[in-house]
């Protein structure tokens, strides 16, 4: 069921809030990265997501997309240090925490 408020659903809201809390413009660079990794085009949706986390945007969840992508690519340098930056912002998020051992074992980065 959904919960209309004034002749908008409830969804519609939310998403309006949540891109009113993104810097101006980076919503589309998030829409159109997803677009493109749906497309499986790899390269150019880690570019987007890249410009995407470059304007500020404190978004754990597509930074870790970001990252396995970057991964996927055998880009595991850049992906550790996305995944850096997060855990910067974020030092207890354990999805973060997570993949970025898993990236720091693929790295043989042992002593971090």
């Amino acid at each position: 069921m959904k919960r209309r408020l004034g002749g908008v659903s409830a969804l519609a809201v939310a998403a309006v809030v949540a891109a009113q809390e993104l810097p101006p413009g980076s919503a589309a660079l998030r829409q159109r990265a997803q677009e493109l990794l749906r497309a499986e085009r790899w390269t150019e949706a880690a570019e987007q997501f890249r410009l995407y986390l470059q304007t500020g945007a404190d978004d754990p969840a597509t930074a870790l997309d970001y990252a396995a992508l970057l991964a996927q690519l055998n880009r595991r340098e850049e992906a550790a240090r996305a995944l850096e930056a997060v855990r910067a912002r974020h030092p207890r998020h354990e999805p973060v925490l997570f993949r970025l051992a898993a990236e720091y074992a693929a790295l043989e980065r042992w002593a971090e």
